[in-house]
């Protein structure tokens, strides 16, 4: 049965402002519209009409929507790295081989991927990001123990820092 039925077009009302506002926020934070709407106090009846009569308001929930995809992507691509190797922290050098600093003159350091299998990697990264042309990739990915066997784990040593009173210079 219709539940809008019983329901009359007067008494149908948007969502206040504090209601919207908290439920974008929730929506941020990754609820579903139905959660987020409870957390906001509302019902989504209420939200959807308050989406519909203000341009502002739609432009927000769809800016919250695709903040909260952004960060899931985020999150799945580093758990995806973090599956088929180790992610190290190393400082960071240019292309002539000296340490890159920031404003403060302090070292940069970045994360690199070690000891990672790119064929697993690749079909990974492959199933999760979709394209204009292409759809969401369904393939499989099967893991061998013997598969990292070959993957050097090897780091790159760090810079040293060299004292000129105690230490001799290369």
């Amino acid at each position: 049965m219709n539940q809008l039925a019983p329901m009359k077009l007067s008494e149908l009302a948007p969502a206040t402002e504090d209601q919207q506002m908290a439920f974008v926020q929730a929506l941020v934070a990754g609820r579903s519209p139905v959660l987020a709407a409870k957390a906001a106090g509302s019902d989504v009846l209420s939200l959807y009409l308050a989406r519909c009569s203000s341009a502002d308001f739609d432009d927000l929930w769809n800016l919250a929507l695709l903040a909260r995809r952004d960060t899931a992507l985020h999150e799945v691509m580093e758990k995806s790295l973090a599956a088929t190797g180790t992610i190290v922290w190393e400082y960071l050098t240019g292309p002539d081989g000296a340490a890159l600093l920031d404003e403060d003159f302090n070292a940069v350091r970045g994360p690199r991927l070690v000891g990672c299998n790119p064929t697993i990697l690749s079909k990974l990264i492959e199933k999760l990001m979709a394209s204009a042309d292409k759809p969401v990739s369904t393939t499989s990915v099967n893991v061998s123990a013997s598969a990292a066997s070959y993957v050097s784990t090897d780091l790159r040593p760090l810079p040293r820092l060299i004292n000129p009173e105690t230490d001799e210079c290369p």
